[in-house]
């Protein structure tokens, strides 16, 4: 009877756990969609307003370059706010080098400085000659500087130490015992970047949140914070470790496999080229979003092409057997409703093997040449991007048409 009572006891619990969690996801998206509707919400004020005036200022005949400046910051800034989304997600724009941890930390340190409190001393415990890793600058730049600022802000007014550290090695048993994201291979090197701080520490219902978007326990702040650095962490394929007690200060370090070579060139597309001319061919381009067609054609416009456009993968299907001849290029968007852009580029090769298909996507580059390796892909064009961008890879393009064939290239007279 006992036994019978306790089982059911015991399931209760468990329930009533499963429901608590499930609450607290859901106050995490609500909290993070909330956090990211107030952020975009300001960022579109700025570009609504700044246009309404610009328009104003150009009927009337007025200068308007200094609200379009306006207009373009603030795009600037919704694309890095979708860079950190992208980031939590584990997708971020990654452009992956080998790099040397200790040597990125020291050119920082000066930046460092300025942005923690004034009562907080920064410490370096640096190590050099370590290992290299595979990693992109901007993006080991942002989790320095989002560990050493949440660090200086844990101190508070009474201040304290905050030290910066790297070393090397495989991972201790301590350190398995505090992951919070990845799995260690067995016998496997990391190169580990560490931030320490001599505050309170984190009692263990606050260390269950520390990575929930927008979760904050200052009554000023926001942002994704912590939650982009462990999206970059996760996209690295590395490892993050944190300990905290309170009275004894917290540590996050973060393990990053050893690279033993660079990146290999195989699996990257190949480096733009500065834009050198114009076309003078005909684009077909494919995307289910009506203000982005018309816009990417306008820009070909501007760049001398001729342009056709369709709305989704069958119509594209459509205009390219029709009119295959007198098609160049094609710019495929990646994510489209009942038919995706992989599924359209595979028929259009079937169609003609030598197609040449740009894909456009917001997804970062790293991850589409990698799902697209041997695919057979020309191009990529990261959204959001200008017309000089689009001029780049179309001349990238170009350039290599006339590399692979060069009976294709106009013969030079002696």
């Amino acid at each position: 009877m006992d036994d019978q009572y306790r089982s059911k006891s015991e399931q209760g619990v468990s329930e009533v756990s499963l429901r608590t969690q499930r609450a607290e996801k859901l106050d995490s998206l609500g909290r993070m969609a909330g956090g990211i509707a107030h952020d975009f919400n300001n960022l579109l004020l700025a570009i609504m307003g700044n246009a309404d005036l610009l328009d104003q200022d150009l009927k009337a005949g007025r200068d308007g370059q200094a609200l379009l400046d306006e207009i373009r910051k603030a795009t600037g800034r919704a694309a890095d706010l979708c860079n950190q989304l992208f980031a939590f997600a584990g997708q971020g724009r990654f452009h992956l080098t080998p790099l040397a941890i200790s040597s990125i930390s020291r050119e920082m340190a000066p930046m460092l400085r300025v942005a923690v409190s004034r009562n907080v001393t920064l410490r370096l415990d640096l190590i050099d000659d370590l290992p290299l890793i595979e990693a992109d600058p901007a993006q080991i730049h942002q989790i320095i500087m989002n560990l050493v600022v949440n660090a200086s802000e844990s101190l508070g007014s009474a201040g304290g130490v905050i030290t910066l550290a790297t070393g090397s090695g495989p991972l201790m048993t301590a350190d398995r015992q505090e992951c919070v994201l990845g799995e260690a291979g067995v016998g496997s090197d990391y190169v580990y970047l560490e931030v320490s701080d001599t505050g309170e520490g984190m009692d263990e219902q606050t260390l269950q949140r520390i990575f929930d978007p927008f979760f904050t326990t200052k009554i000023q702040g926001r942002g994704l914070g912590l939650a982009s650095v462990l999206g970059i962490v996760r996209g690295h394929q590395a490892l993050l470790c944190v300990r905290s007690r309170k009275g004894e200060g917290s540590r996050f370090r973060v393990h990053f496999p050893a690279a033993s070579v660079g990146v290999p060139e195989a699996d990257r597309f190949p480096p733009r080229v500065s834009a050198t001319r114009s076309g003078s061919a005909t684009i077909l381009v494919v995307d289910d979003e009506e203000y982005l067609r018309v816009l990417c054609q306008r820009m070909l416009s501007r760049l001398g092409y001729d342009v056709l456009v369709a709305a989704g993968g069958r119509q594209a299907l459509e205009i390219y057997r029709a009119e295959h001849e007198r098609i160049d290029c094609v710019i495929l968007d990646l994510v489209m409703p009942e038919m995706d852009g992989l599924a359209v580029f595979r028929q259009l090769v079937a169609m003609n093997p030598e197609v040449e298909v740009i894909l456009t996507s917001g997804y970062h580059e790293q991850e589409i040449s990698t799902r697209f390796a041997g695919e057979g892909i020309r191009g990529f064009l990261q959204k959001p991007y200008v017309v000089a961008d689009l001029a780049e890879v179309l001349d990238r393009v170009d350039r290599d048409r006339v590399s692979d064939h060069p009976q294709a290239a106009p013969d030079q007279e002696s």
